[in-house]
């Protein structure tokens, strides 16, 4: 499968009830998930897997969702986006047999990676090329 979107990341407003919210992009494992709530006087506070929220879809092509255990409040954003690695651990060994799914998965971490770096770089000061 390929990755299909450039985004990385999907934000949400808070209303006290919905505690359920997707994240639509594929994410190889848990770790690969960052989760943030931004509290209504913009303090953001890293959220930690199972004791703010759990997760499901890890290694799926259409991503999953992240489950709250407290339902962010009005006022408050919830902001979810994936985080990988940055490192290469796909050893592809000359005249070896190999599924072309393991060279399909590296080619998508490399380009989960590279719309981590332009994201990050989106929201940088830039001066002019010239």
């Amino acid at each position: 499968m390929t990755i299909a979107s450039t985004a990385n990341r999907k934000q949400y407003d808070g209303n006290g009830v919905t505690t359920v919210f997707s994240f639509p992009y594929k994410f190889i494992e848990d770790g690969d998930i960052i989760v943030i709530l931004t509290e209504a006087e913009d303090v953001d506070a890293i959220q930690t897997i199972t004791t703010h929220y759990t997760l499901t879809g890890a290694g799926g092509e259409s991503g999953g969702n992240v489950t709250m255990l407290t339902a962010p409040a009005s006022g408050e954003k919830l902001t979810i986006y994936r985080e990988v690695d940055l490192v290469q651990e796909t050893d592809l060994s000359n005249q070896e047999a190999y599924f072309l799914e393991v060279l399909e998965d590296s080619l998508d971490y490399i380009t989960m990676a590279v719309q981590q770096q332009k994201e990050e770089i989106d929201r940088c000061v830039k001066s002019s090329v010239v």
